[in-house]
């Protein structure tokens, strides 16, 4: 039944983030014969959902919420699947036919200062540039 049948498009059209939220959509087609599609997402090599889409060819989607600031690798695995005239389906292959991926990017915010570091509450015209936690004035050599 899954002879010679594969994905043969996977494409991611745009991936992003906003804060803790991830998303992203692409399309997808399978060779004849086949008439349906497994799509598992993954980021950081973790997979976070998967589905099933009947049909030839077609768009995902997909969103999360609650992924760290940062660099991520976000990842759509397809395999090429058969839904026979009774609804059963057979997903072809034990591994994906088809990868596609992309790195997606939210900047952390700056951590907040340390409350009892001296050298966050420096007067002005004075910083800690000795290493040694003492604010001086800018012309004022290191001990």
């Amino acid at each position: 039944m899954c002879a010679g049948l594969t994905v043969s498009g996977l494409s991611i059209a745009d991936a992003s983030m906003y804060v803790t939220d991830m998303s992203a959509v692409g399309s997808w087609s399978v060779s004849q014969f086949s008439n349906a599609v497994r799509l598992e997402y993954y980021i950081d090599n973790i997979r976070y959902a998967f589905d099933e889409r009947p049909g030839v060819a077609g768009t995902w989607y997909f969103s999360t919420t609650g992924i760290a600031c940062g660099s991520h690798y976000f990842q759509v695995r397809a395999w090429p699947m058969v839904i026979d005239s009774n609804g059963n389906r057979t997903t072809c292959g034990s591994t994906p036919s088809r990868v596609v991926s992309q790195y997606v990017y939210w900047e952390c915010p700056p951590n907040p200062p340390d409350p009892y570091d001296p050298c966050n509450y420096c007067p002005g015209n004075t910083s800690c540039f000795c290493g040694d936690g003492v604010c001086r004035p800018h012309n004022q050599y290191c001990p």
